[in-house]
C-alpha cells in the first residue's frame, strides 16, 4: 500500500476517534435512544388500544345480551357493539356505510332491526304458565308487573 493511502486511513482513524470522544457524539446517541424509547412506548400504547378494540369486537361477535341488576335494583340489559374504522365499515358492511354517508357523517340515530319478536296473547299466556310450573309464581315488583 502506498503512503497516500496509509496517511488517509491514519487521518480517518484519528477523525473517527475524535468523533467518538466528543460530547456531541454522546448527545446524539442519547437523543437517538430517547427517540427510539418514545417510539417504542407509543407502539406499545397503540397495541394496547388495538387489543382492547379486538376484545370488544370478539364480545360483539358473540351476539349475546348481558342482563344484570343496577345499584338501584333495576334490571338492565346490554349488548356489546363493534368498533370499526371507516375503511373496515366500508369493506364489511357497505349498506350501513351508505346509510351513514347519507347523513353527511353526522349520525344522529341509526337503528336496524334484524329480528322482530311477534307473540300473541295466547302464546304468551301459555309461556307464562309453563314458566310458573317450572320456577313457581312470579314475585310482584310493583303495580305495573
Amino acid at each position: 500500500m502506498n503512503e497516500k493511502w496509509k496517511k488517509f486511513f491514519k487521518n480517518l482513524g484519528k477523525g473517527v476517534w475524535a468523533l467518538l470522544n466528543s460530547k456531541i457524539f454522546y448527545f446524539v446517541i442519547i437523543g437517538l435512544l430517547v427517540v427510539f424509547g418514545l417510539k417504542t412506548c407509543n407502539n406499545t400504547h397503540d397495541l394496547k388500544i388495538e387489543n382492547k378494540i379486538l376484545a370488544q369486537n370478539v364480545l360483539a361477535a358473540r351476539d349475546s345480551v348481558h342482563t344484570f341488576r343496577t345499584k338501584n335494583g333495576d334490571l338492565q340489559s346490554e349488548k356489546a357493539i363493534f368498533i370499526k374504522t371507516e375503511k373496515e365499515l366500508r369493506e364489511e358492511n357497505s349498506d350501513l356505510y351508505k346509510r351513514i354517508k347519507e347523513q353527511d357523517g353526522n349520525v344522529i340515530s341509526l337503528n336496524r332491526t334484524i329480528i322482530r319478536l311477534r307473540q300473541n296473547e295466547k302464546t304468551l299466556n301459555d309461556s307464562i304458565k309453563t314458566l310458573n310450573k317450572i320456577i313457581g309464581e312470579a314475585v310482584k315488583v310493583d303495580d305495573n308487573t
